[in-house]
C-alpha cells in the first residue's frame, strides 16, 4: 500500500471533484449478469481462485475446506446467497443470512449490494459494504462503504457508490456517497473518500485527495486472469 509519504515525491495533491478525470471514472459500470443459481455458484468459486492464487496454493478440495472457515471466505459465501434471495425476491431468506453473516464473521454487507467477481476480502470483522462494486476487488480490513450524503448515485435515493474493476480498498477506509471510483484505483488506509476517483488514481487522506496516477507497468492487486500482480 503507498504510503502518504510518497506524496513529496509525486508532487502536491490534487482535489478531487469534478472534471475531466472525475468524468472518465463515471464510465466504469456495467450493468451485471441475471443472478441465478449456477451465477452465484461461480461467483463463489471465483471468489476461492482469487483467494488460492494470492496465496499462491493449488485449490485442492482440502485447501477449499479450509478455506470455508476462515470468516473472510465464511462472510463472502453468505453474501452469496442473501444476495442471489434478494435478487429471487426471497426476502425471508435474505436478510435472516444477511443477520447470520453479521453474528458469524461480523460482515455487514448488505443483501442488494452487488459484488463481482474474484473479491478478496482480507479480515471480515468491521468491514460494512452496500452500493456496487466491480470484479477483482481487494477489500483490507474495517472498509466501509455507503450512502448517506443524499440521492443519486448506485441504489438511487439512497446514494450509494459505484466502484469499478481491480480496486483497492485500504484498511479501515471509507467511501460515502452516490460517487465513483474507476478501474484501477487504490484508496489509501483511513481515507474518507467523498467524490469521484479517476481510473487509476490513488487517493488519500481525510478527506481523501489525488496523489498521483498510477503509471504503466506498476504493481496492483490482481490481472485480468486471475494471476496476482504485485503488491501496492
Amino acid at each position: 500500500m503507498t504510503s502518504p509519504t510518497n506524496e513529496a515525491a509525486t508532487g502536491p495533491s490534487i482535489p478531487l471533484g469534478p472534471g475531466p478525470a472525475a468524468a472518465e471514472a463515471r464510465a466504469v459500470p456495467s450493468a451485471p449478469p441475471t443472478m441465478t443459481f449456477r451465477r452465484t455458484v461461480q461467483l463463489i468459486k471465483s471468489d476461492y481462485a482469487r483467494m488460492a492464487s494470492h496465496y499462491q496454493f493449488e485449490l485442492t478440495v482440502r485447501r477449499a475446506l479450509e478455506m470455508s472457515i476462515l470468516p473472510a471466505t465464511m462472510a463472502l459465501v453468505l453474501y452469496r446467497w442473501s444476495h442471489y434471495f434478494h435478487e429471487r425476491g426471497w426476502r425471508l431468506l435474505a436478510w435472516p443470512l444477511y443477520s447470520l453473516n453479521i453474528f458469524l464473521t461480523s460482515a455487514d454487507i448488505v443483501p442488494s449490494t452487488v459484488l463481482g467477481s474474484h473479491c478478496l476480502m482480507g479480515h471480515s470483522v468491521g468491514t460494512m459494504l452496500s452500493g456496487r462494486i466491480g470484479n477483482f476487488a481487494t477489500i483490507l480490513a474495517k472498509v466501509g462503504v455507503g450512502g448517506g450524503r443524499g440521492p443519486g448515485g448506485e441504489g438511487n435515493e439512497m446514494g450509494l457508490p459505484t466502484i469499478g474493476n481491480f480496486v483497492t480498498l485500504g484498511v479501515n477506509c471509507t467511501v460515502m456517497g452516490p460517487i465513483v471510483i474507476g478501474d484501477y484505483a487504490t484508496v489509501g488506509a483511513h481515507s474518507l473518500v467523498l467524490h469521484d476517483v479517476p481510473r487509476d488514481g490513488v487517493v488519500m487522506g481525510t478527506p481523501a485527495r489525488l496523489a498521483r496516477l498510477r503509471g504503466p507497468g506498476e504493481g496492483w492487486y490482481g490481472t485480468i486472469d486471475g494471476s496476482e500482480g504485485g503488491v501496492i
